[in-house]
Protein backbone atom coordinates (compact mmCIF):
# COMPACT_ATOMS: atom_id res chain seq x y z
CA UNK A 1 0.00 0.00 0.00
CA UNK A 2 1.82 3.43 -0.49
CA UNK A 3 1.33 6.78 0.72
CA UNK A 4 0.28 10.30 -0.69
CA UNK A 5 3.87 11.64 -0.15
CA UNK A 6 6.40 13.41 -2.54
CA UNK A 7 9.37 11.08 -3.75
CA UNK A 8 11.37 10.71 -6.09
CA UNK A 9 10.63 8.01 -8.67
CA UNK A 10 13.38 6.16 -10.88
CA UNK A 11 11.70 4.80 -13.54
CA UNK A 12 13.51 2.97 -16.08
CA UNK A 13 10.78 3.47 -19.05
CA UNK A 14 9.17 6.12 -21.20
CA UNK A 15 5.46 5.87 -20.33
CA UNK A 16 2.52 7.69 -22.16
CA UNK A 17 0.35 10.21 -20.69
CA UNK A 18 -0.39 9.80 -17.09
CA UNK A 19 -3.62 10.14 -15.04
CA UNK A 20 -2.74 10.36 -11.83
CA UNK A 21 -4.29 8.04 -9.15
CA UNK A 22 -7.74 10.43 -8.75
CA UNK A 23 -9.65 10.55 -5.94
CA UNK A 24 -13.34 10.06 -7.34
CA UNK A 25 -15.83 11.26 -5.07
CA UNK A 26 -19.58 9.97 -4.77
CA UNK A 27 -21.74 12.89 -4.70
CA UNK A 28 -24.36 13.24 -2.00
CA UNK A 29 -27.58 15.24 -2.46
CA UNK A 30 -26.93 17.25 0.13
CA UNK A 31 -23.41 18.36 1.01
CA UNK A 32 -21.92 16.73 3.61
CA UNK A 33 -20.65 19.54 5.84
CA UNK A 34 -21.79 22.54 5.07
CA UNK A 35 -25.43 23.89 4.12
CA UNK A 36 -24.50 26.31 1.57
CA UNK A 37 -25.44 26.36 -1.75
CA UNK A 38 -22.13 28.16 -2.91
CA UNK A 39 -19.04 27.76 -0.51
CA UNK A 40 -15.94 29.64 -1.03
CA UNK A 41 -13.65 26.82 -0.07
CA UNK A 42 -14.48 25.04 -2.97
CA UNK A 43 -12.86 25.10 -6.55
CA UNK A 44 -15.92 27.34 -7.23
CA UNK A 45 -13.18 30.31 -7.39
CA UNK A 46 -10.63 31.93 -6.03
CA UNK A 47 -9.17 35.31 -4.17
CA UNK A 48 -7.06 37.37 -6.85
CA UNK A 49 -6.63 40.45 -5.11
CA UNK A 50 -6.49 41.84 -1.45
CA UNK A 51 -5.00 44.59 0.52
CA UNK A 52 -1.57 44.23 2.42
CA UNK A 53 -1.76 41.30 4.77
CA UNK A 54 0.76 39.91 6.96
CA UNK A 55 2.76 37.04 5.38
CA UNK A 56 1.66 34.13 6.84
CA UNK A 57 -1.68 34.88 6.95
CA UNK A 58 -3.42 36.02 3.36
CA UNK A 59 -6.65 36.73 2.35
CA UNK A 60 -6.68 32.71 0.72
CA UNK A 61 -6.92 32.31 4.33
CA UNK A 62 -10.53 33.36 5.01
CA UNK A 63 -11.60 31.24 2.06
CA UNK A 64 -10.28 28.06 2.79
CA UNK A 65 -12.94 26.03 4.41
CA UNK A 66 -10.94 25.70 7.84
CA UNK A 67 -13.23 26.70 10.74
CA UNK A 68 -10.73 25.65 13.37
CA UNK A 69 -9.57 28.05 16.10
CA UNK A 70 -5.75 27.11 15.11
CA UNK A 71 -4.10 30.62 14.59
CA UNK A 72 -2.68 30.14 11.15
CA UNK A 73 -5.99 29.53 9.58
CA UNK A 74 -6.73 33.24 9.68
CA UNK A 75 -6.69 36.20 7.48
CA UNK A 76 -4.80 38.75 8.97
CA UNK A 77 -5.21 42.25 7.17
CA UNK A 78 -3.20 45.89 7.88
CA UNK A 79 -6.14 47.95 8.55
CA UNK A 80 -3.82 51.01 10.00
CA UNK A 81 -2.08 52.97 7.15
CA UNK A 82 0.72 53.66 9.68
CA UNK A 83 1.68 50.07 10.00
CA UNK A 84 4.51 47.79 7.89
CA UNK A 85 5.55 44.03 7.59
CA UNK A 86 8.76 44.02 7.93
CA UNK A 87 9.11 40.73 6.48
CA UNK A 88 7.34 42.03 3.30
CA UNK A 89 7.66 45.59 3.12
CA UNK A 90 4.29 46.37 2.55
CA UNK A 91 1.68 48.93 4.19
CA UNK A 92 -1.49 48.77 5.70
CA UNK A 93 -4.44 49.62 3.65
CA UNK A 94 -7.69 51.27 4.88
CA UNK A 95 -10.34 49.99 4.12
CA UNK A 96 -8.69 46.56 4.15
CA UNK A 97 -9.89 44.46 0.91
CA UNK A 98 -10.12 41.28 -0.68
CA UNK A 99 -11.78 39.94 -3.85
CA UNK A 100 -13.56 36.33 -4.81
CA UNK A 101 -13.69 35.80 -8.53
CA UNK A 102 -16.19 32.92 -9.41
CA UNK A 103 -15.13 30.82 -12.51
CA UNK A 104 -19.03 30.89 -12.95
CA UNK A 105 -20.93 34.15 -12.90
CA UNK A 106 -23.09 33.52 -9.34
CA UNK A 107 -25.74 34.99 -7.43
CA UNK A 108 -25.10 36.27 -3.52
CA UNK A 109 -27.21 37.03 -1.34
CA UNK A 110 -25.92 36.18 2.28
CA UNK A 111 -22.06 37.07 3.92
CA UNK A 112 -20.80 34.75 6.83
CA UNK A 113 -18.26 35.87 8.72
CA UNK A 114 -16.53 33.92 11.65
CA UNK A 115 -14.26 35.84 13.70
CA UNK A 116 -11.35 34.46 16.14
CA UNK A 117 -10.73 35.37 19.41
CA UNK A 118 -6.94 35.46 20.14
CA UNK A 119 -4.72 34.98 23.07
CA UNK A 120 -3.08 38.18 23.35
CA UNK A 121 -6.27 40.99 21.91
CA UNK A 122 -9.47 41.06 22.44
CA UNK A 123 -11.64 39.31 19.64
CA UNK A 124 -13.51 42.92 19.46
CA UNK A 125 -10.54 44.98 18.99
CA UNK A 126 -9.91 43.52 15.66
CA UNK A 127 -13.11 42.41 14.37
CA UNK A 128 -14.85 44.34 11.27
CA UNK A 129 -17.48 46.59 12.73
CA UNK A 130 -18.24 48.52 9.46
CA UNK A 131 -17.92 47.35 5.91
CA UNK A 132 -19.34 47.31 2.32
CA UNK A 133 -19.56 43.77 -0.22
CA UNK A 134 -20.02 44.41 -3.80
CA UNK A 135 -20.39 42.84 -6.76
CA UNK A 136 -18.64 43.33 -9.88
CA UNK A 137 -18.69 41.51 -13.73
CA UNK A 138 -15.34 43.28 -14.69
CA UNK A 139 -13.22 43.54 -11.28
CA UNK A 140 -13.32 46.78 -11.46
CA UNK A 141 -16.67 48.61 -11.64
CA UNK A 142 -18.36 47.93 -8.71
CA UNK A 143 -22.35 47.93 -7.19
CA UNK A 144 -22.78 47.94 -3.57
CA UNK A 145 -24.77 45.14 -2.48
CA UNK A 146 -24.71 45.72 1.17
CA UNK A 147 -23.74 48.32 3.86
CA UNK A 148 -22.97 47.75 7.22
CA UNK A 149 -21.43 49.84 10.81
CA UNK A 150 -21.77 49.55 14.07
CA UNK A 151 -21.26 45.87 14.38
CA UNK A 152 -20.33 44.47 17.77
CA UNK A 153 -18.87 41.47 18.76
CA UNK A 154 -18.44 39.33 22.37
CA UNK A 155 -15.45 37.34 23.18
CA UNK A 156 -14.72 33.96 21.80
CA UNK A 157 -14.92 32.53 18.73
CA UNK A 158 -18.10 33.70 16.88
CA UNK A 159 -20.10 33.35 13.64
CA UNK A 160 -22.58 35.82 12.20
CA UNK A 161 -24.68 35.74 9.39
CA UNK A 162 -25.75 38.48 7.17
CA UNK A 163 -28.38 38.42 4.63
CA UNK A 164 -29.37 41.37 1.89
CA UNK A 165 -31.46 42.08 -1.39
CA UNK A 166 -29.69 41.08 -4.52
CA UNK A 167 -30.80 38.68 -7.91
CA UNK A 168 -27.66 39.37 -10.46
CA UNK A 169 -25.26 37.41 -10.83
CA UNK A 170 -21.66 38.30 -10.60
CA UNK A 171 -18.21 37.12 -11.41
CA UNK A 172 -16.31 39.26 -8.53
CA UNK A 173 -17.22 40.25 -4.97
CA UNK A 174 -15.63 42.29 -2.42
CA UNK A 175 -15.35 42.28 1.31
CA UNK A 176 -13.97 45.91 1.85
CA UNK A 177 -13.60 46.55 5.69
CA UNK A 178 -13.70 50.51 6.79
CA UNK A 179 -13.66 49.88 10.58
CA UNK A 180 -12.30 47.33 13.12
CA UNK A 181 -14.16 47.11 16.62
CA UNK A 182 -10.70 48.95 18.05
CA UNK A 183 -7.69 50.72 17.37
CA UNK A 184 -5.14 47.42 16.63
CA UNK A 185 -3.43 47.72 13.81
CA UNK A 186 -4.84 44.15 11.64
CA UNK A 187 -8.31 43.14 10.78
CA UNK A 188 -8.54 39.54 11.03
CA UNK A 189 -11.12 36.95 10.10
CA UNK A 190 -11.02 33.11 10.28
CA UNK A 191 -13.63 32.46 7.48
CA UNK A 192 -15.88 34.33 5.01
CA UNK A 193 -18.42 32.62 3.00
CA UNK A 194 -20.74 33.87 -0.21
CA UNK A 195 -23.73 32.31 -0.11
CA UNK A 196 -27.00 32.53 -1.79
CA UNK A 197 -30.39 31.72 -0.47
CA UNK A 198 -28.66 29.15 2.16
CA UNK A 199 -31.60 29.32 4.12
CA UNK A 200 -30.26 29.89 7.91
CA UNK A 201 -33.04 30.16 9.48
CA UNK A 202 -31.85 32.87 12.75
CA UNK A 203 -31.42 31.07 16.12
CA UNK A 204 -28.34 32.98 17.22
CA UNK A 205 -29.14 34.59 20.72
CA UNK A 206 -26.75 37.19 20.37
CA UNK A 207 -28.06 38.73 16.71
CA UNK A 208 -31.22 37.45 17.22
CA UNK A 209 -34.57 37.81 18.95
CA UNK A 210 -36.55 35.13 16.98
CA UNK A 211 -37.10 32.96 19.62
CA UNK A 212 -35.98 31.00 22.40
CA UNK A 213 -34.64 28.11 24.52
CA UNK A 214 -37.65 26.72 25.74
CA UNK A 215 -36.90 23.58 27.70
CA UNK A 216 -34.09 21.28 27.96
CA UNK A 217 -32.91 18.54 30.05
CA UNK A 218 -30.48 19.08 33.18
CA UNK A 219 -27.28 20.59 31.79
CA UNK A 220 -23.96 21.29 33.93
CA UNK A 221 -24.20 24.15 35.51
CA UNK A 222 -22.72 27.22 33.41
CA UNK A 223 -23.41 25.68 30.60
CA UNK A 224 -26.83 25.19 29.80
CA UNK A 225 -28.86 24.81 26.41
CA UNK A 226 -28.92 28.30 25.52
CA UNK A 227 -25.10 28.01 24.66
CA UNK A 228 -26.02 25.86 21.68
CA UNK A 229 -27.41 29.07 20.16
CA UNK A 230 -25.41 31.81 21.02
CA UNK A 231 -22.91 31.51 18.26
CA UNK A 232 -20.20 30.54 20.18
CA UNK A 233 -17.79 27.70 19.30
CA UNK A 234 -15.19 27.68 21.95
CA UNK A 235 -15.44 25.64 25.60
CA UNK A 236 -17.24 29.04 27.43
CA UNK A 237 -20.03 28.40 24.63
CA UNK A 238 -21.11 24.58 24.79
CA UNK A 239 -23.66 22.90 26.07
CA UNK A 240 -23.11 19.85 28.70
CA UNK A 241 -26.89 18.07 28.70
CA UNK A 242 -27.34 15.14 31.41
CA UNK A 243 -29.69 12.63 30.70
CA UNK A 244 -33.71 13.36 31.97
CA UNK A 245 -34.48 11.03 34.22
CA UNK A 246 -38.44 11.01 32.86
CA UNK A 247 -37.33 11.07 29.16
CA UNK A 248 -33.63 8.84 29.21
CA UNK A 249 -32.32 11.52 26.50
CA UNK A 250 -30.27 14.51 26.74
CA UNK A 251 -32.50 16.96 24.71
CA UNK A 252 -33.21 20.67 24.25
CA UNK A 253 -36.22 22.68 22.56
CA UNK A 254 -36.07 26.02 20.59
CA UNK A 255 -39.55 27.92 20.48
CA UNK A 256 -39.70 30.16 17.81
CA UNK A 257 -41.36 33.29 17.51
CA UNK A 258 -43.22 32.61 14.62
CA UNK A 259 -44.39 29.31 13.42
CA UNK A 260 -41.36 28.86 11.07
CA UNK A 261 -40.64 25.89 8.38
CA UNK A 262 -36.62 23.80 9.35
CA UNK A 263 -35.70 21.16 6.91
CA UNK A 264 -32.48 20.86 7.67
CA UNK A 265 -30.09 21.41 10.64
CA UNK A 266 -25.83 21.02 11.31
CA UNK A 267 -24.27 20.12 14.45
CA UNK A 268 -20.82 21.45 15.59
CA UNK A 269 -18.50 20.38 18.21
CA UNK A 270 -17.03 22.83 20.49
CA UNK A 271 -13.57 23.96 19.11
CA UNK A 272 -11.32 24.43 22.34
CA UNK A 273 -12.28 24.29 25.92
CA UNK A 274 -13.29 21.04 26.20
CA UNK A 275 -12.55 17.59 26.90
CA UNK A 276 -13.80 14.11 26.08
CA UNK A 277 -15.20 15.15 22.60
CA UNK A 278 -15.68 11.88 21.11
CA UNK A 279 -17.25 10.41 24.22
CA UNK A 280 -20.02 12.86 24.34
CA UNK A 281 -20.46 13.54 20.66
CA UNK A 282 -24.46 12.52 19.67
CA UNK A 283 -24.96 9.04 18.58
CA UNK A 284 -28.50 8.43 18.04
CA UNK A 285 -31.64 10.75 18.28
CA UNK A 286 -34.42 12.02 16.36
CA UNK A 287 -35.27 15.86 15.26
CA UNK A 288 -38.82 16.67 15.76
CA UNK A 289 -41.53 19.43 15.46
CA UNK A 290 -44.14 20.51 17.30
CA UNK A 291 -47.40 22.81 17.66
CA UNK A 292 -47.31 23.26 21.06
CA UNK A 293 -44.48 21.76 22.69
CA UNK A 294 -46.28 18.54 23.94
CA UNK A 295 -47.37 16.61 21.17
CA UNK A 296 -44.45 15.88 18.62
CA UNK A 297 -43.93 14.78 15.05
CA UNK A 298 -40.56 13.50 13.84
CA UNK A 299 -39.23 14.80 11.30
CA UNK A 300 -35.62 13.12 11.36
CA UNK A 301 -33.58 10.02 12.95
CA UNK A 302 -30.53 9.08 13.07
CA UNK A 303 -28.42 6.29 14.58
CA UNK A 304 -25.17 4.96 14.74
CA UNK A 305 -23.34 8.68 14.10
CA UNK A 306 -19.53 8.30 14.83
CA UNK A 307 -17.57 10.19 17.76
CA UNK A 308 -16.60 13.23 16.07
CA UNK A 309 -13.63 15.60 17.24
CA UNK A 310 -13.50 18.65 18.71
CA UNK A 311 -14.34 21.10 15.72
CA UNK A 312 -16.09 18.84 14.04
CA UNK A 313 -19.63 19.53 11.97
CA UNK A 314 -22.38 17.05 10.60
CA UNK A 315 -25.27 18.40 8.85
CA UNK A 316 -28.81 16.93 8.06
CA UNK A 317 -31.99 16.98 5.69
CA UNK A 318 -35.33 16.06 7.04
CA UNK A 319 -36.35 13.08 5.39
CA UNK A 320 -38.90 13.21 3.67
CA UNK A 321 -38.15 17.18 3.28
CA UNK A 322 -40.49 19.06 6.00
CA UNK A 323 -42.49 21.68 4.35
CA UNK A 324 -44.88 22.32 7.67
CA UNK A 325 -44.31 25.38 10.14
CA UNK A 326 -43.80 24.61 13.21
CA UNK A 327 -43.49 26.72 16.22
CA UNK A 328 -41.16 24.14 18.64
CA UNK A 329 -38.54 22.32 17.51
CA UNK A 330 -36.70 19.46 19.44
CA UNK A 331 -33.43 17.94 18.94
CA UNK A 332 -33.91 14.85 21.02
CA UNK A 333 -30.59 12.82 21.61
CA UNK A 334 -31.04 8.79 23.45
CA UNK A 335 -27.77 7.99 23.18
CA UNK A 336 -24.02 9.23 22.96
CA UNK A 337 -20.84 7.67 21.63
CA UNK A 338 -19.31 6.72 24.86
CA UNK A 339 -19.87 6.08 28.20
CA UNK A 340 -19.81 9.56 29.85
CA UNK A 341 -22.64 11.63 31.74
CA UNK A 342 -22.94 14.71 29.13
CA UNK A 343 -23.70 15.15 26.00
CA UNK A 344 -21.37 18.17 24.35
CA UNK A 345 -22.17 20.50 21.92
CA UNK A 346 -20.78 23.70 20.55
CA UNK A 347 -23.68 25.12 18.45
CA UNK A 348 -26.92 23.79 16.26
CA UNK A 349 -28.32 25.63 13.99
CA UNK A 350 -31.81 24.95 11.91
CA UNK A 351 -32.14 25.71 7.95
CA UNK A 352 -34.79 26.26 5.60
CA UNK A 353 -33.04 24.96 2.28
CA UNK A 354 -33.66 26.21 -1.05
CA UNK A 355 -34.51 22.52 -2.17
CA UNK A 356 -34.04 23.34 -6.13
CA UNK A 357 -30.56 23.47 -5.99
CA UNK A 358 -28.41 21.34 -7.95
CA UNK A 359 -26.01 18.09 -6.69
CA UNK A 360 -23.82 16.84 -8.56
CA UNK A 361 -23.68 13.05 -8.10
CA UNK A 362 -20.66 10.81 -9.33
CA UNK A 363 -18.09 12.22 -11.47
CA UNK A 364 -14.94 10.54 -12.96
CA UNK A 365 -12.16 10.60 -15.27
CA UNK A 366 -10.92 8.23 -18.08
CA UNK A 367 -8.10 8.04 -20.40
CA UNK A 368 -9.46 7.47 -23.77
CA UNK A 369 -5.92 7.45 -25.62
CA UNK A 370 -2.12 8.85 -25.42
CA UNK A 371 -2.79 12.26 -25.12
CA UNK A 372 -6.89 12.33 -24.58
CA UNK A 373 -8.73 12.03 -21.82
CA UNK A 374 -12.77 12.86 -20.45
CA UNK A 375 -14.91 13.41 -17.74
CA UNK A 376 -17.65 11.83 -16.70
CA UNK A 377 -20.74 13.06 -14.29
CA UNK A 378 -24.08 12.51 -13.48
CA UNK A 379 -26.75 14.90 -11.78
CA UNK A 380 -27.93 13.69 -8.15
CA UNK A 381 -30.71 16.45 -7.62
CA UNK A 382 -32.32 18.73 -10.41
CA UNK A 383 -31.38 19.91 -13.82
CA UNK A 384 -28.47 22.04 -13.63
CA UNK A 385 -25.69 23.24 -16.46
CA UNK A 386 -22.66 21.37 -15.47
CA UNK A 387 -19.00 22.80 -16.07
CA UNK A 388 -15.81 21.17 -15.32
CA UNK A 389 -12.92 23.19 -13.90
CA UNK A 390 -9.00 22.54 -14.05
CA UNK A 391 -7.11 23.92 -11.54
CA UNK A 392 -3.22 23.24 -11.32
CA UNK A 393 -2.67 24.57 -7.63
CA UNK A 394 -2.04 28.17 -8.62
CA UNK A 395 -4.58 29.32 -11.42
CA UNK A 396 -7.66 27.43 -12.94
CA UNK A 397 -10.09 27.62 -15.94
CA UNK A 398 -13.27 26.80 -16.63
CA UNK A 399 -15.46 25.29 -19.82
CA UNK A 400 -19.02 23.79 -20.20
CA UNK A 401 -19.51 20.40 -19.63
CA UNK A 402 -22.89 20.19 -20.85
CA UNK A 403 -26.40 22.46 -21.04
CA UNK A 404 -29.38 21.94 -19.23
CA UNK A 405 -28.83 18.32 -18.04
CA UNK A 406 -31.65 16.49 -16.38
CA UNK A 407 -31.83 15.03 -13.13
CA UNK A 408 -30.56 11.66 -12.91
CA UNK A 409 -29.05 12.13 -16.47
CA UNK A 410 -25.37 11.10 -16.72
CA UNK A 411 -22.62 13.20 -19.60
CA UNK A 412 -18.86 12.71 -20.79
CA UNK A 413 -16.90 15.15 -22.43
CA UNK A 414 -13.61 15.66 -23.52
CA UNK A 415 -11.18 17.24 -21.82
CA UNK A 416 -9.27 19.91 -23.81
CA UNK A 417 -6.63 23.23 -23.31
CA UNK A 418 -4.30 21.56 -20.51
CA UNK A 419 -1.08 22.52 -20.39
CA UNK A 420 1.42 19.66 -20.32
CA UNK A 421 3.41 18.51 -17.92
CA UNK A 422 0.92 20.07 -15.47
CA UNK A 423 -0.71 18.21 -12.44
CA UNK A 424 -4.25 19.61 -12.82
CA UNK A 425 -7.15 18.63 -10.15
CA UNK A 426 -10.41 18.19 -11.78
CA UNK A 427 -13.63 19.28 -10.28
CA UNK A 428 -17.39 19.40 -12.22
CA UNK A 429 -19.79 22.18 -10.78
CA UNK A 430 -23.55 22.31 -11.34
CA UNK A 431 -25.30 25.35 -11.59
CA UNK A 432 -28.91 26.40 -11.72
CA UNK A 433 -31.14 29.73 -10.69
CA UNK A 434 -31.33 28.34 -7.19
CA UNK A 435 -27.84 27.84 -6.50
CA UNK A 436 -24.39 25.82 -6.70
CA UNK A 437 -22.76 22.58 -6.13
CA UNK A 438 -19.71 21.55 -6.66
CA UNK A 439 -17.10 18.02 -6.36
CA UNK A 440 -13.81 16.27 -7.42
CA UNK A 441 -13.68 14.31 -10.12
CA UNK A 442 -9.93 13.36 -9.73
CA UNK A 443 -5.90 14.06 -10.45
CA UNK A 444 -4.61 14.13 -14.16
CA UNK A 445 -0.80 14.93 -14.80
CA UNK A 446 -0.42 15.69 -18.18
CA UNK A 447 3.37 14.88 -18.77
CA UNK A 448 5.45 11.91 -19.20
CA UNK A 449 8.25 9.54 -17.38
CA UNK A 450 11.50 9.84 -18.66
CA UNK A 451 13.91 7.28 -18.99
CA UNK A 452 15.99 7.21 -16.40
CA UNK A 453 15.23 10.25 -14.67
CA UNK A 454 14.26 11.16 -11.22
CA UNK A 455 10.60 12.45 -11.10
CA UNK A 456 9.41 14.31 -8.39
CA UNK A 457 5.76 13.06 -7.89
CA UNK A 458 3.15 13.61 -5.81
CA UNK A 459 1.42 10.62 -5.67
CA UNK A 460 2.76 7.37 -4.31
CA UNK A 461 1.33 5.60 -7.40
CA UNK A 462 0.55 6.07 -10.80
CA UNK A 463 -1.21 4.78 -13.90
CA UNK A 464 1.34 4.82 -16.57
CA UNK A 465 -0.06 3.95 -19.81
CA UNK A 466 -2.33 1.40 -18.26
CA UNK A 467 0.79 0.45 -16.08
CA UNK A 468 0.33 1.06 -12.45
CA UNK A 469 3.93 2.10 -11.61
CA UNK A 470 5.20 2.00 -7.35
CA UNK A 471 8.33 2.70 -5.63
CA UNK A 472 9.01 0.48 -2.53
CA UNK A 473 9.96 2.40 0.99
CA UNK A 474 14.03 1.72 0.59
CA UNK A 475 16.33 4.09 1.07
CA UNK A 476 18.94 5.17 0.37
CA UNK A 477 17.93 6.11 -3.60
CA UNK A 478 17.27 4.30 -6.20
CA UNK A 479 14.70 3.00 -5.05
CA UNK A 480 12.90 -0.20 -6.68
CA UNK A 481 9.73 0.19 -9.17
CA UNK A 482 7.27 -2.43 -9.33
CA UNK A 483 4.92 -2.97 -12.07
CA UNK A 484 1.41 -4.15 -12.24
Amino acid sequence: MTTRVSRFLAVATAAALVLGAFHAKAGAVTPPDQPVLIDTSSAAGSVVASSASATAYPASKAFDGAWSTISSDRWLAYINPNKSDYTGGVTGETPAYAIYKFNVATKVNTLRLRIPSDKDYACSDRAPKAWTFSGSNNGTDWVALDTRSGVTWASGTLTKTFTFENETKYEYYKFSCSEIGGTNDYLQIYELQFLYDAGIVLTDLTTSSSGSVSASSPALSSYEASHAFDGNLEGAGRWLGKVDSASNSRYLVWRFNDKTVVNAYQLFLPTTGGANYDVRSPRDWTFDGSDDGTNWTQLDSQSGEPARAAGAKAYYQTSPPNTTAYQYYRFNCTAICGNNEYIQLGEIEFYNVNLGRPAVGDASLSRTGALTYSVAATMAQNAADLFWIADDGTASFTNLLASGVAEGASVTNTLSGLAADTTYEISVLATNENGMAETVAGTVYTGTLSLGAATDADEAGLVAGGVTVSCAAADPFPRTVNYS
